[in-house]
């Protein structure tokens, strides 16, 4: 066994090294032969050579090298597109409702289909007068555009101030309903080891 080339204790992808049981790298998600896997990984856990290197790398190495692996680079990822799907629909979820006014309608370029940036102001519960804003075109709406002075119904949560506002009738974030459900399932799919 101490004459067994380097690829069957590492991974011939990356040279990460092999763990025990696992039928994909941990660093690159490269697939491992199942039988060479079985009776490859107790020799990289138990050769002295094999863990002496592997302690002898810092703390610090270690935890770059798990950090930037291929599973820790997705699951990274995907905890970010969850927490900024939360941060978007949480006024629409537990908001509370009041009638603010729109404030400035105002135009931002118009190549082929006029944006329109929409900035809305309301007075919370504390007292304060607060502001927000979302943009407006033609091909995202069939109503008529908003005007200056209109009231306009909106969603704040209170007791969260550093949350923004949303406007009801302005633009629904449909895409980071979708972005989240992905997030959650690649979540899912990298602690199972899916992929």
């Amino acid at each position: 066994m101490g004459s067994a080339p380097r690829s069957q204790y590492f991974c011939s992808s990356c040279g990460a090294m092999r763990q025990q049981g696992a039928k994909k790298c941990f660093s690159c998600g490269h697939p491992f032969d199942d039988e060479a896997n079985l009776t490859e990984s107790p020799y990289v856990l138990q050769n002295p050579r094999v863990k002496e290197f592997y302690r002898a790398r810092s703390k610090i190495g270690r935890f770059l090298e798990t950090l930037t692996s291929f599973h820790s680079i997705l699951l990274i990822l995907s905890i970010v597109l969850v927490a900024i799907s939360i941060y978007t629909f949480l006024p629409y979820i537990i908001g509370v409702q009041v009638e603010g006014q729109i404030v400035e309608f105002e135009a931002l370029h118009c190549r082929g289909d006029c944006q329109y940036r929409v900035t809305y102001e309301f007075i919370d519960n504390r007292g304060n007068v607060r502001t927000g804003e979302y943009h407006w075109s033609y091909a995202d709406y069939e109503y008529t555009p908003p005007k200056e002075g209109q009231p306009t119904i909106l969603r704040y949560v209170p007791w969260m101030p550093w949350l923004p506002a949303v406007a009801v009738e302005g633009w629904f974030p449909w895409g980071w309903i979708v972005l989240g459900v992905g997030g959650i399932l690649l979540i899912v799919a990298v602690r199972r080891n899916w992929l």
